[in-house]
């Protein structure tokens, strides 16, 4: 089972499509995660963000797609 890490968060849904499409144009394999205790406290997603996931071994790559994007 692959190990996945935080490469970075975003603000909103439209923020999170952008970095994921970036990657996935790159090649790296990512997903999302928000804590928005299942659409009952949307708040909470305006607070931490909508992480962006990835493989850790594709930790440097992702780095390098998304530096000219922060």
């Amino acid at each position: 089972m692959k190990s996945y890490i935080c490469i970075t968060k975003a603000n909103d849904d439209f923020e999170a499509e952008l970095i994921k499409s970036k990657l996935e144009d790159e090649n790296i394999p990512c997903m999302t995660r928000q804590n928005d205790a299942s659409g009952t406290m949307p708040h909470l997603r305006l607070e931490r963000g909508i992480e962006i996931l990835i493989p850790e071994e594709y930790e440097a790559r992702a780095h390098e797609a998304l530096n000219g994007h922060q």
